[in-house]
């Protein structure tokens, strides 16, 4: 009981980050304006991270596409910190890094509703 608990607050923190970052990048909110630039990211291509971290966000809602969407959050960690580092920005790099296990934890953890 207590693992579905803790999957179902990941799964939680996962959708509130999801949501906050994918809509302030598609309404180029100033902390996110500013991270595009920086990594010298087009405005289509701060639409196409933007729906793809929404994307991942549903799709991890459901059982059925909970890993597709887990693996598709890693992902996008992985392009941010890439990004981050082809500009030389390290620190800013490694700030992803703790982010990336959480995807892979909830995979391990199962989606809580899952039969």
């Amino acid at each position: 009981m207590a693992i579905k608990a803790l999957s179902a607050a990941l799964i939680t923190l996962t959708l509130i980050l999801a949501f906050r970052h994918g809509v302030g990048m598609l309404r180029s909110s100033p902390d996110e304006k500013a991270l595009a630039e920086k990594l010298k990211l087009s405005r289509p291509g701060q639409l196409a991270i933007a729906w793809l971290i929404l994307t991942s966000g549903v799709l991890i809602l459901f059982p059925s596409t909970f890993v597709a969407g887990n693996l598709l959050g890693a992902t996008l960690i992985l392009i941010v910190a890439v990004l981050q580092l082809r500009v030389g920005d390290i620190k800013r790099a490694f700030v992803e890094v703790p982010f990336l296990p959480l995807p892979l934890l909830m995979i391990y953890l199962h989606h809580p509703l899952r039969k």
